[in-house]
């Protein structure tokens, strides 16, 4: 969300309040926004940036300008279905749709338990697993062992050989390396330990430390 439209949605807010609107008249977007800022708090930024998109992208188009307390079960059934060549936009957008309906109970603007939501099941995608065999790994360790600098691929290879994520690799710290294991302060998971091959450790260990 852009700074504009925060203030739009602001200025949405306040007048929605100051007008004296009953429950039934105040929109959907207003809720979003008031949710949203919220869960600024609870939500990891990645996190927030991804649910902003797909809430701009797939929800906000079918609710915009809707009253809040009139979107029934079905009107989710049917923004649900329409989704249904894009299945994991549909699976990922469904909960903050959800978050948001909850908020509007608890703020008294939809009766309890009456979250449209409920009952709708997520799309069956079949989980995709690939691991490199034997020969692409050697043809990917060669390539790295190719490359100038070498310390260059200090990430990729860790990468390879810990199966851990980008993000994770990236915001390591030398600090963060202790006794053969990385500890990652703030994983996907919560903060968790990575125990270390040799491969890994020796990696690391001949790896120049510019910085803490």
């Amino acid at each position: 969300m852009t700074v504009t439209e925060a203030q739009q949605q602001a200025i949405s807010l306040l007048v929605t309040l100051q007008s004296g609107q009953s429950d039934r008249e105040i929109v959907f977007n207003t809720i979003a926004a008031e949710t949203f800022r919220r869960y600024r708090r609870q939500w990891k930024p990645s996190t927030l940036v991804v649910n902003q998109d797909y809430f701009r992208r797939y929800i906000l188009p079918c609710f915009t300008g809707r009253w809040i307390a009139n979107i029934t079960s079905q009107d989710v059934r049917d923004w649900f279905t329409s989704l249904h060549a894009r299945p994991l936009a549909a699976d990922c957008s469904m909960p903050v749709l959800s978050i948001i309906m909850k908020e509007a109970e608890a703020d008294g603007l939809r009766s309890e338990g009456s979250n449209p939501c409920k009952g709708i099941k997520r799309y069956r995608r079949q989980n995709r697993e690939r691991f490199l065999s034997k020969t692409e790994l050697a043809h990917l360790g060669a390539a790295f062992r190719r490359a100038e600098p070498y310390s260059a691929v200090t990430i990729p290879w860790l990468l390879a050989l810990t199966g851990c994520r980008s993000s994770e690799i990236r915001t390591l710290r030398w600090t963060d390396y202790r006794d053969a294991h990385f500890f990652l302060r703030d994983s996907k998971t919560g903060p968790r330990m990575v125990w270390l091959s040799n491969p890994a450790r020796k990696l690391l260990d001949e790896h120049p430390r510019t910085s803490s």
